[in-house]
């Protein structure tokens, strides 16, 4: 198992797995039209500097990712993540979250942030399992932890 910042030599990789999550989305609908275009991860994602996609990589497979974008000096936001479904309750969720908490900390990022919807209960489980403070707001649920 290795989790790390994804570059471009991960494209293709990182590209299955979003095909993944597009198949696994078509009868959902949770995201709008362009995080179904792969391509868009890749001009977005992982050649914006301002994000930051760690993987966790199994067999020259990617399992799960996490995308962290760095909001201001201080804050970090978690953007989004993905674990393939035959892979899930495995814990890969958890090992991707505490691995952008690092690298969030090793930036010098103080805080780190995200949301999710009230119903998206495996997020808040995760979020609970991982120490954060949340406050619901509406149809949100939004975390917060001290890095």
């Amino acid at each position: 198992m290795i989790i790390k910042k994804a570059t471009l030599k991960d494209k293709e990789n990182l590209v299955k797995t979003v095909e993944e999550l597009i198949e696994e989305d078509k009868n959902l609908d949770h995201f709008s039209p362009h995080y179904k275009d792969p391509k868009y991860y890749e001009e977005q994602y992982i050649k914006n500097e301002k994000y930051d996609v760690i993987t966790l990589e199994e067999k020259q497979t990617i399992t799960g990712y996490i995308i962290g974008k760095k909001k201001t000096n201080n804050i970090y936001t978690i953007e989004m993540h993905y674990v393939i479904p035959r892979k899930r309750g495995q814990g890969i969720a958890k090992k991707l979250k505490k691995a952008l908490e690092e690298h969030a900390r090793n930036q010098g990022f103080k805080l780190i942030t995200s949301y999710a919807s009230i119903d998206n209960h495996a997020s808040i489980k995760l979020n609970e399992h991982t120490n954060y403070k949340q406050e619901t707001i509406g149809n949100y649920v939004y975390f917060k932890k001290e890095l």
